[in-house]
């Protein structure tokens, strides 16, 4: 179990439709989420994938509220300096135009996490 795996797990959502899909229809909590990656393969805990959430957003979140949180950034037309700079890949010039938007918010939460 660790947090490379909710990474993988992020990943394989990014490109396998149906576990996509399975998380698109799943209640929007990280016991949830944890749960459809269990089902796909993947070992990592609530607490695992928190971690990756907070990594992400630069503060520390409740385990269960990881999935929220995460909602609510994609929500948010601003983002901190800190995940700007992680966005933008540390470099010091514009990124390239963002691709289209995903067909689900999902696809964007995720997006987020796997940067």
């Amino acid at each position: 179990m660790s947090t490379e795996d909710v990474k993988r797990f992020a990943h394989a959502v990014n490109n396998a439709s149906e576990l996509r899909e399975r998380i698109a229809g799943a209640d929007a909590t990280t016991a949830a989420w944890v749960k459809a990656g269990r089902d796909a393969g993947f070992q990592f805990t609530a607490e695992e994938f928190t971690s990756v959430v907070e990594a992400r957003l630069g503060r520390k979140l409740a385990t269960g509220d990881a999935v929220r949180e995460l909602s609510a950034t994609l929500g948010s037309a601003e983002l901190s300096p800190e995940a700007l700079d992680e966005v933008r890949g540390g470099q010091g010039k514009d990124p390239p135009p963002p691709p289209p938007p995903p067909p689900h918010p999902i696809i964007g939460i995720i997006a987020i996490l796997i940067g």
